[in-house]
């Protein structure tokens, strides 16, 4: 299967990014240029709800005019990495038990910030990455102009494989489709098993996820003296 997505950048990149860099904390280890999720300095919505399901979350806060420290970003479409972020990442990775980015951004230890405003976004019409090859009965609307981030896109992005290869893939469009089912049914028919069976589903995949993307411990412990010194 071809996995394929362009990246835009901004229309002034190479000086908005040397700003940024000029800006940034001396001992940063990943500086996100481009990003998905909540990493807008106070606009979160829907991607409030991905960060919880995800956990490994930061307080926000701004460092300068062009650096913050994002909630919780998701996808690496575009970012920078200094010699003791690369070896941090290289610890966690081999030991990630979900989806690489989720793991990365969210491990405990890493040093991370973003560029505001993002200086790339993605393309999401040229993904085969998803639950359903066409996506044409979705909406075409960008549902996160910060991020670029498109509603079929982010209905069909994966979650998980129940059953191997050949088995059920959930996507955030059918784990949110099945609980609104459950709430619409139990608001319909009043029967207390369903609105039960219903938070029970919730919250046992809820528990699922933070169990896949609980972050990485070994980096968190490493001493900084094994991680070298930060450089570009």
């Amino acid at each position: 299967m071809l996995w394929a997505r362009a990246v835009v950048l901004s229309d002034n990149f190479n000086a908005e990014l040397s700003d940024a860099l000029k800006q940034a904390p001396h001992d940063w280890d990943v500086i996100l240029v481009g990003a998905l999720g909540a990493v807008h300095p106070r606009y979160y919505w829907i991607n409030l709800f991905h960060s919880i399901l995800a956990g490994g979350m930061r307080w926000p806060r701004n460092h300068s005019a062009a650096i913050l420290t994002p909630l919780r970003p998701f996808g690496t479409h575009a970012y920078a990495l200094s010699v003791r972020g690369a070896r941090k990442l290289l610890a966690a990775a081999p030991r990630a038990s979900y989806h690489v980015d989720v793991i990365a951004w969210g491990t405990r230890g890493v040093k991370l910030y973003a560029v505001h405003p993002l200086l790339a976004k993605q393309t999401h019409g040229d993904t085969t990455i998803g639950g359903m090859a066409d996506r044409s009965w979705l909406p075409s609307l960008t549902v996160d102009e910060y991020t670029g981030t498109d509603f079929a896109w982010a209905w069909n992005a994966p979650l998980l494989q129940i059953g191997g290869a050949s088995g059920l893939l959930v996507t955030s469009g059918r784990a949110l489709s099945t609980g609104l089912l459950g709430l619409f049914f139990y608001a319909w028919l009043r029967i207390p098993a369903l609105l039960y069976a219903t938070l029970g589903y919730a919250s046992a995949f809820t528990l699922l996820l933070r169990l896949l993307t609980w972050p990485q411990r070994r980096v968190a412990m490493m001493p900084e003296s094994e991680t070298g010194a930060a450089t570009v």
